[in-house]
């Protein structure tokens, strides 16, 4: 005697008998399946087995289904009939046309005895059909999965990515994320976007062939011993060239190459935060280049120099402006005297223009009488400008 390997074959060998759903030999059988339910190709789809697995997805007996119409059991939501409708359409489409057919993820309340009312699953549901003596479906083999902790884990993924995406979006900061040992873009903003003069078509491309500008320059080196050792990279003031208005310009970076990890915590792409400070650091270099030359021109004896703290009064001279004031070139006068020394013709109109400085930053640019001891006098030019610290101190 052949014994069957499936629910299906052993249906299928034996659908002369009307009761073989009701053998003790098939429903021992049915019990041990991997498949879910035995339904009646009738007006209420009557439920002739049921396997120990499906029981446990649904938490009922199996009392409680043998015999009865699969919707009196599990009629789905009071409040949405689509539910009922589509599962329901499922099992006619099979008897119908006489093949199985598949509703891989539907979304279908049932009673939950743990929390003592009905709640929202997700499952997967195979009908398959089993022919009668005269051809017709007799039988559906159902088989039934909750999915509902694969719909939630999916869900709270795609949740999490769009979330990282909007605030990669909406960062502040340029940012772009590279996935994979390729760096393929995965995500960029608008900020970033400008600083690379790029847009959306880099997306999916590897970074050598989206910004292959960057070549020859240290970016590549240093993403590759990101991913190779798994640390961080800050860099500072970094010079690099890149594509504004279609030429390449030279730039200057603070940056952060951030390793992303996968949930083995391996690295699986890199993060890179940038700020363009090239603006800052051209300013900065004037600066130095001004002061390199104004130490020069002083060194060279062209110039005295002075500044004047408003806070604390503090007034500091160089050798060379003492001798324009007839000072001793290692003295260190204060400003009333440096004032005093001014001819009284023009004393005020000087303190005036200091005063006017110090508070309301307006360029200082004078020309004055000083007389010095000994009857001698002269003339001098003098310009300033104020600075105020991050402290709110002033210098003139």
């Amino acid at each position: 005697m052949k014994i069957p390997s499936s629910p299906t074959e052993y249906i299928n060998a034996n659908a002369e008998a009307d009761h073989l759903y009701a053998s003790s030999w098939f429903q021992a059988f049915f019990k041990l399946s991997s498949q879910s339910l035995v339904v009646k190709a009738d007006k209420d789809l009557t439920i002739l087995a049921v396997s120990d697995n499906f029981l446990s997805l649904v938490r009922k007996q199996r009392t409680d289904l043998l015999g009865k119409p699969l919707f009196q059991v599990f009629p789905g939501s009071e409040t949405d009939s689509s539910e009922y409708l589509n599962v329901r359409e499922s099992f006619h489409r099979v008897i119908n046309a006489g093949i199985a057919d598949e509703m891989p993820v539907f979304r279908y309340e049932i009673f939950n005895p743990l929390s003592g009312k009905n709640e929202m699953f997700y499952w997967s549901n195979k009908n398959e059909p089993v022919a009668g003596t005269d051809g017709s479906v007799a039988y559906i083999i159902n088989t039934t999965r909750n999915i509902t902790d694969e719909i939630i884990q999916a869900q709270a993924l795609v949740e999490s990515e769009s979330r990282f995406r909007r605030l990669v979006q909406e960062s502040p900061v340029a940012v772009f994320v590279l996935k994979g040992r390729d760096m393929v873009f995965e995500a960029v903003n608008n900020m970033m976007y400008t600083l690379l003069g790029k847009g959306p078509e880099i997306i999916g491309k590897r970074y050598a062939d989206a910004v292959p500008e960057l070549k020859g320059q240290p970016f590549f080196k240093i993403l590759d011993q990101v991913y190779d050792t798994g640390e961080t990279f800050y860099g500072n003031e970094l010079k690099g060239f890149t594509v504004r208005n279609g030429k390449l310009t030279e730039g200057y970076f603070n940056f952060i190459y951030q390793p992303v990890r996968d949930e083995a915590g391996n690295v699986s792409g890199i993060m890179c935060v940038t700020v363009d400070v090239r603006e800052q650091v051209l300013a900065r270099m004037d600066v130095e280049r001004a002061e390199e030359s104004l130490r020069f021109s002083t060194d060279s004896g062209e110039l005295g120099t002075w500044y004047y703290e408003s806070i604390s009064g503090k007034f500091v001279t160089s050798p060379l402006y003492n001798e324009f004031f007839g000072f001793r070139p290692d003295e260190q006068p204060d400003y009333a005297e440096v004032i005093a020394r001014i001819s009284e013709q023009d004393r005020v109109r000087v303190e005036h223009a200091v005063h006017s400085s110090v508070k309301e930053g307006i360029p200082f640019k004078e020309e004055y009488k000083v007389n010095i001891p000994g009857n001698k006098s002269r003339w001098v030019r003098a310009v300033g400008k104020m600075i105020t610290n991050e402290s709110g101190a002033s210098y003139l």
